[in-house]
């Protein structure tokens, strides 16, 4: 044997984290969607139904039905549930930018809760009944504060962007993706006199998912956009539950905010230029 000839040293193999999503079935994360969300249901009737009032109903069923099942998933698994479900931090520019499309979704959600309420009547008493169950204790104030603003749109979002729209829009392209996770998004929250106006939230959320790649960029908008809601509910002295005429002024803060969102949608789109949705450039430099 020529001792002058030497093997090659192999490197080893780096093997890939464990991930729910390389780990699992696509057929699996359709059962664990439907789990948390019958998860979710359950808990908030069998909370409503001690007592819970309007606001315990709707944490018990994040809590229990959602983030408690996936991080059980993810220690038994060993995922981590920040990396799989594109929880990761991003610059503050892009966050900030989200914000501001939270606001300037604000008026043609509006507007569509206004067609909605056109097409779907409320009732006026459980409209009433909604306003009267809402806390106005300090301690209440805080917990719908802690379940509107944070609890729930992180497990919103989670469940609807997180593992449906994903699933989705590996299957099909990014426009069905979208309205499939915006349907089921405005359907579950069971409140038709006002769905045109949650489905255009739920697209408007998934449009941020495509562009930025980013489940807490959708997390900020949701919870930016349920903050000005909350601010509203306790502001106003009765809930509405007839339909208004729109005005010329309407359609003028309809221009700026559609102008708004073509000009900060842009740059986000810009910042996120690339193939890989989940690589963010920051703009900082």
């Amino acid at each position: 044997m020529n001792k002058d000839f030497e093997e090659p040293v192999l490197e080893p193999i780096e093997e890939a984290p464990p991930s729910l999503w390389t780990d699992r079935s696509r057929a699996w994360i359709v059962g664990l969607i439907f789990m948390l969300m019958a998860g979710n249901v359950f808990f908030q009737i069998q909370a409503y139904l001690l007592g819970g009032g309007l606001i315990l109903p709707v944490l018990a069923g994040q809590i229990l039905g959602v983030f408690i099942p996936l991080l059980v998933l993810s220690r038994k698994n060993r995922w981590n549930p920040v990396q799989d479900l594109k929880l990761g931090s991003r610059p503050w520019p892009i966050l900030v930018a989200v914000g501001i499309l939270a606001f300037a979704s604000l008026v043609p959600a509006s507007m569509l809760a206004e067609i909605s309420l056109r097409v779907f009547p409320a009732d006026p008493e459980r409209i009433a009944l909604f306003q009267e169950m809402l806390p106005r204790s300090g301690l209440g104030i805080l917990l719908t504060i802690i379940t509107v603003v944070v609890v729930g749109p992180l497990g919103e979002e989670i469940v609807f962007r997180g593992f449906l729209h994903r699933l989705a829009s590996e299957y099909w392209d990014p426009a069905k993706a979208t309205l499939l996770s915006a349907l089921v998004f405005a359907m579950v929250h069971a409140e038709p006199w006002i769905i045109f106006g949650l489905l255009g939230i739920g697209v408007a959320l998934s449009v941020i998912y495509e562009i930025t790649g980013s489940l807490l960029a959708c997390f900020v908008f949701h919870a930016t956009h349920n903050t000005v809601a909350l601010v509203m509910m306790y502001s106003a002295d009765e809930a509405q539950t007839e339909p208004t005429a729109l005005e010329m002024g309407d359609f003028i803060w309809l221009a700026v905010s559609l102008a708004v969102w073509w000009v900060v949608g842009s740059w986000l789109r810009r910042v996120h230029s690339g193939n890989n949705r989940a690589d963010v450039v920051d703009p900082r430099g």
